[in-house]
């Protein structure tokens, strides 16, 4: 699997999704795509992300700034796994929307809002 284009607003949401356990294919993944998902020093001090409380902030330019990364086939399963789960119990957020299209690529959700508009056209 070839690495993907990912901005920190998607690298922060993949690491809210990684599991905190499983077996030792998954947790020795999941240790080497953690490094590449956490911001480093220097993206912290030049898109000022910080963390609180409330979790995580940054500034714009955190949102055109990509870098490759890869994740592999392993952990793809457990991106795509985590992201149907939190749909079908209704809990996808904002931050998931991207990731949600990115990893499953399901364009119904959007269906019904195209098709309103595409009523009455023949």
């Amino acid at each position: 699997m070839e690495p993907i284009k990912l901005n920190i607003p998607q690298r922060v949401g993949i690491l809210t999704l990684l599991p905190e356990k499983g077996n030792i294919r998954i947790i020795r993944s999941l240790k080497k795509v953690k490094r590449q998902l956490r911001p480093t020093e220097r993206e912290v001090v030049s898109h000022k992300i910080l963390q609180n409380e409330k979790g995580m902030s940054w500034n714009d330019s955190a949102n055109d700034y990509y870098i490759d990364v890869d994740i592999g086939s392993l952990i793809t399963n457990e991106i795509v796994t985590a992201l149907k789960k939190l749909d079908s119990s209704n809990e996808l957020s904002e931050i998931h929307i991207d990731l949600y299209d990115m990893f499953i690529g399901d364009k119904d959700s959007t269906k019904e809002n195209t098709d309103e508009g595409n009523q009455g056209s023949n």
